[in-house]
């Protein structure tokens, strides 16, 4: 099919990702989330702002089969159930996110419903990627490895990129909101004391660890062993992504702290232990969601290939401007 010069509506997006449900392999991961039942549940005839009391329970359904999917490929797993650790807790965070979004609609120039959008980065990412050149030709820089990223983990991996991408945009829009809210009070002569705000001690380890982790990229030692390297670049331009606020990086941070598959992540830069292939894998998946979603705002980060996931969400996103 013919993609280019099309404009997507909404309607057109849910009957088409209908259409693929058999396909997919990561929905229905998890039996009690009932996935599959809160998708047929979206009315085929009305945009997804007009259905938003469907999308939170069908956001956490489908980044907990993500999840669980990714998990039961892990071939380190020796237990595979269906637990998703951290997403009711993302999920409560997302909630208190729409009930915030009130304020930011009406205050924030260009704001928009982020649950809506989310949802239809990933539809928009569905349709656009399987119609173009399928799951198989995303590039996730997993060449080194003997076996590579599967078609299947790539959409999982999807999945995730285009739910979270946005989770740390209320706090710069409350940034943003604090240094405008601070002019209007000092043109007005009142004397105000400012809204401070920051990273904890606590967290600036995490801080720390994410954004090694995101600029960092594998490199083949000799056999089975891999090393970490990291990208001094990328770490600068994350790192000023970060003293701006910037809501991809704060994303990641949130995943990382709320998700315990995040948590679990291997990341080493010891040179007396290094990654097994396995453990190699698993680096290169995680990092692979979380570059993604750093990089889609960070205006530093320049895309020379169109087939990976960071080029890919940065479109995805754009297009709905």
């Amino acid at each position: 099919m013919n993609i280019r010069d099309r404009q997507i509506e909404d309607t057109e997006l849910i009957k088409y990702f209908k259409s693929q449900l058999d396909q997919i392999r990561f929905i229905g991961t998890s039996e009690r989330l009932e996935t599959k039942t809160k998708i047929n549940k979206l009315s085929d005839d009305n945009p997804l702002e007009e259905q938003r009391d469907r999308l939170l329970p069908l956001w956490t359904a489908l980044l907990g089969d993500a999840i669980v999917f990714l998990k039961q490929q892990d071939e380190r797993e020796k237990y595979h159930d269906e637990e998703i650790y951290g997403v009711d807790d993302l999920s409560s965070y997302f909630e208190e996110i729409q009930d915030f979004e009130a304020i930011l609609l009406g205050t924030v120039p260009a704001y928009r419903d982020h649950m809506t959008h989310a949802v239809r980065v990933f539809l928009l990412g569905e349709f656009m990627i399987r119609q173009s050149m399928g799951f198989q030709g995303v590039d996730c820089d997993d060449t080194p490895l003997r076996k590579g990223i599967s078609p299947d983990e790539k959409e999982a991996v999807w999945a995730i990129i285009a739910l979270c991408h946005d989770l740390g945009y209320p706090v710069e829009a409350i940034r943003l909101l604090t240094k405008e809210s601070k002019q209007i009070l000092e043109s007005a002569r009142f004397s105000i004391q400012e809204l401070g705000y920051g990273l904890s001690p606590q967290f600036y380890t995490i801080s720390e660890f994410t954004l090694r982790f995101i600029a960092s990229s594998l490199m083949k030692m000799g056999g089975e062993k891999f090393a970490v390297h990291l990208q001094p670049k990328f770490f600068i331009k994350f790192a000023n992504a970060l003293d701006k606020y910037s809501h991809g990086v704060i994303s990641c941070l949130i995943l990382m702290a709320k998700l315990v598959y995040f948590m679990e992540s291997d990341y080493t830069t010891d040179r007396i232990k290094y990654l097994n292939e396995l453990d190699a894998r698993q680096y290169l998946i995680r990092r692979t969601i979380l570059r993604a979603i750093s990089s889609h705002d960070c205006d530093e980060i320049y895309h020379l290939r169109m087939n990976n996931f960071p080029f890919l969400l940065l479109i995805c996103d754009e297009m709905q401007e």
